[in-house]
């Protein structure tokens, strides 16, 4: 019963008997799953429903190998489905949260939300509200002109951050030649 992708495993030291699926990405694991012997009713129905799930993975994954190990590919499914924002721009999605009001019912807030990282690293989330100042649309008109800013923002940090770092290291090789002497420099033979 041997299966491309289905290993079996019989270890009385650590008392694992079943069968271990896995699809590979590259060096890494795409998918794994183990299938024990005693939850699948013995070892042919669980052969059995670890094949199952292998074939299931392998259409649901698009898997392919080519030849050898290192060779292992893997390519996403091509699929109609939306994206994974529900406003259909990225780092922008829509939710709600709730406010208990002094009554004791709870009032829904909904609102756009804004994912961005700030020019340190740090990842933030802004967040405008849909009510009576701003609907739907208005919400998320803001929500893009400011992720779009953001955008902007965070690339002129970084080309200022690698001018700064490009003048250091010229400022520091500027240094090193001033105390070593440039050995690229041609010296005028005497003679």
């Amino acid at each position: 019963m041997k299966e491309k992708y289905i290993s079996r495993v019989d270890s009385e030291k650590s008392k694992m008997y079943g069968y271990l699926v896995r699809l590979y990405r590259g060096k890494g694991v795409l998918f794994q799953q183990w299938f024990p012997d005693r939850e699948y009713g013995g070892k042919e129905k669980c052969f059995e429903a670890a094949k199952a799930m292998r074939d299931k993975k392998i259409v649901e994954l698009n898997y392919h190998q080519l030849k050898g190990p290192k060779n292992r590919e893997w390519k996403p499914v091509q699929s109609s489905q939306k994206p994974r924002s529900n406003t259909g721009h990225l780092g922008i999605y829509e939710s709600q949260d709730y406010k208990k009001l002094k009554d004791g019912t709870l009032r829904e807030n909904p609102y756009i939300a804004v994912s961005y990282v700030e020019t340190k690293g740090q990842s933030r989330t802004k967040k405008f509200y849909i009510g009576k100042k701003r609907n739907r649309e208005q919400a998320l008109k803001e929500a893009v002109e400011f992720r779009n800013a953001k955008e902007i923002s965070a690339r002129i940090a970084a080309v200022e951050y690698n001018r700064e770092l490009q003048k250091r290291l010229i400022e520091e090789e500027n240094k090193l030649r001033k105390k070593v002497g440039n050995p690229f420099s041609r010296k005028k033979k005497e003679g």
